[in-house]
């Protein structure tokens, strides 16, 4: 039996490792119904990894691994193989630039393509997707290793007296940077001769891009499709490679160690793409490229980590789920001139076209992502709520469109802030988003008290225009003077269009009171129309078997898809009698398919542990 501090350590793990696989998926299993695909002429160029640059940038000798903060035996994972599910294939990553290793694509924030519905992420053809492909003289033993607390992926060769290695990292400091290094180093007297084949996977060409050589690896991109024109134009922007270190290296008997680096920079700005590449080419000749990077992963987890004592998987897969999330979040600040987009649920190295929710952003971010980065990085948690405040301007656009007041966030957005689900029942319907983006903003509200970003920053604008989008979409019940929210799909996506959805309802009326709290903290006169709206809006509650029917009509004869109204006791924390929270977890684990979805998992899990400290307490 679990202690009760390992229960709780469980739980807590549960809910970061839920934060990465708990999307729905029901909005693309129906895809070849409502996907509209839009067909693109494939425009590009040779790649830059194609075009003659001379010899790799290199170095004699090799700096040693630079030390790490966190504990190594639970945040360096190590395999004689790499996974035969490619979806499984580690990546690395810094909010700006991602890659699947070895893989054929990079992808970088806010670079989408394709209009509307069929927007996602732009995919580069890969200038840095190196494996080695072989190794003389037989005998070397292959390892591949993710090490979490470094940031670094790496595969090996050790043979007596000499390793070979080639590390791939998205450097965190000089975060346009993608780095491949390939080691080849002598650790004794041995001379024989070591010979090194590498490969690099750059794939076929991009259907998303124009790519157009302007130098000797400088290459000029633009996307082909505007997701929306009259919004945004097209996306330009740049790539910068060094030489490339696909090819066959040796290692002379009398040569101790060499260094060769590939570097491949990526943005929107050209002269940041320059200078960038300038500072990590030195910082390599230096030998101080890896120490920088390593240097900025060590300073994000000394600002905030979760250590487990005692359990070696549980601390393995409360690391990972760590790394995975903040691979793909910038740890420097927001970029005024290109801000980070937002977290997708398959993070920043995925989100192809069809794939991995095309790379866009919707409740995953602000409802199971956000908290735990948050409460362990609120610099990083502020830069997740600043992916809401900028689109809030579309947000009332959209709003605006579809006949509301105030603000209304897309079920899924990327580069603009306006809608992109390609499964267009579920953008029209999900409307539960506008309560989790603004129970997003209370959470960081509570955690920081940041005036500033609330008042100057559109953190209160957003908590506000939300409130006055419930006020127009709610119904009035005259019957009994209640307000009603119809034709809705809760977060049980098997059903919908639905009334009175008890999630869409109660975060609603969450997202009413607070905007009264706040306005009352800045001095604002009470909205008495929300007030009246949070306090009359419809709950469903059965006195009887006490407890929530997900939404009017609901038995519990029906299956549901993901965990619905489990989610009023965690994380909405709604106030209800302790056996209503219980019936409501012990009904809904007997017909919600967990496979579904392992948002699941977490939920409950959460759940069972508050059930059972309340036993201790008894």
């Amino acid at each position: 039996m679990l202690s009760k501090q390992r229960k709780v350590t469980v739980a807590l793990v549960f809910v970061l490792t839920a934060s990465l696989c708990c999307a729905p998926t029901s909005q693309h299993e129906e895809e070849d119904v409502y996907y509209v695909r839009q067909l693109h002429e494939t425009l590009t160029s040779s790649p830059a990894s194609q075009v003659a640059q001379g010899p790799p940038l290199r170095t004699s000798g090799n700096s040693p691994l630079p030390p790490c903060v966190v504990p190594e035996d639970v945040t360096i994972l190590t395999s004689s193989s790499m996974p035969s599910n490619k979806n499984y294939i580690p990546e690395v990553g810094n909010g700006h630039v991602a890659t699947v290793v070895q893989s054929d694509t990079i992808f970088m924030n806010g670079l989408y393509n394709g209009a509307s519905i069929v927007s996602h992420r732009a995919r580069i053809p890969s200038t840095a997707g190196y494996n080695i492909t072989s190794v003389t003289p037989s005998g070397f033993s292959r390892q591949y290793s993710l090490d979490l607390g470094r940031g670094i992926f790496t595969e090996s060769y050790t043979w007596s007296g000499v390793n070979v290695s080639l590390t791939t990292y998205a450097h965190r400091l000089f975060t346009t940077v993608l780095v491949n290094e390939l080691v080849l180093e002598r650790t004794d007297d041995n001379t024989t001769d070591v010979q090194v084949t590498v490969t690099l996977n750059s794939g076929p060409p991009s259907v998303d891009l124009t790519l157009t050589n302007l130098s000797e690896g400088l290459v000029h991109g633009q996307t082909l499709a505007a997701e929306f024109k009259d919004v945004a134009p097209a996306t330009e922007f740049y790539v910068r490679t060094s030489p490339s270190i696909e090819g066959t290296f040796s290692l002379s008997p009398n040569v101790k160690a060499e260094t060769y680096i590939r570097l491949t920079v990526l943005d929107v700005d050209l002269a940041r793409v320059n200078s960038e590449y300038d500072q990590a080419k030195a910082a390599f000749l230096s030998g101080q490229l890896l120490n920088l990077h390593v240097n900025e992963w060590n300073s994000i987890w000394q600002k905030g980590r979760i250590d487990v004592k005692g359990d070696v998987t549980i601390a393995r897969h409360n690391y990972g789920t760590l790394y995975y999330l903040l691979s793909s979040l910038p740890s420097n600040g927001n970029r005024k001139d290109w801000p980070f987009i937002g977290l997708s649920p398959g993070g920043l190295a995925h989100g192809i076209e069809g794939k991995d929710y095309y790379g866009h952003v919707f409740w995953d971010q602000d409802t199971w992502m956000f908290p735990p980065i948050a409460l362990l990085h609120s610099d990083i948690g502020k830069t997740i709520v600043e992916t809401r405040t900028k689109t809030l301007a579309t947000a009332r656009m959209w709003a605006s469109a579809t006949g509301y007041d105030g603000a209304r966030y897309p079920w899924e957005s990327a580069f603009t802030g306006l809608e992109t689900c390609p499964a267009i029942p579920v953008g029209v319907m999900e409307i539960h988003i506008n309560g989790d983006v603004a129970m997003m903003v209370r959470q960081y509200w509570q955690l920081t008290q940041d005036t500033e970003l609330m008042v100057n920053g559109s953190g209160a604008d957003i908590v506000w225009d939300t409130a006055r989008y419930w006020a127009t979409r709610v119904a009035h019940n005259t019957t009994d003077d209640s307000y009603r929210i119809l034709n809705v799909m809760p977060p049980d996506e098997f059903h919908s269009p639905v009334n009175d959805s008890v999630y869409t309802n109660s975060i609603a009326a969450m997202n009413l009171r607070f905007a009264n709290q706040l306005a009352s903290y800045f001095g604002q006169p009470e909205n008495t129309t929300w007030s009246t709206i949070s306090d009359k809006l419809r709950i469903l509650y059965d006195p009887v078997r006490d407890y929530h029917p997900e939404y009017d009509g609901f038995t519990l004869n029906e299956s549901t898809k993901q965990a619905d109204v489990v989610l009023l006791g965690f994380p909405l924390m709604v106030a209800m009698n302790e056996s209503t929270r219980r019936n409501d977890m012990i009904n809904y684990e007997k017909v919600t398919l967990t496979f579904h979805c392992y948002g699941n998992f977490q939920t409950f899990a959460v759940m069972q542990q508050r059930l059972y400290a309340l036993t201790l307490s008894l």
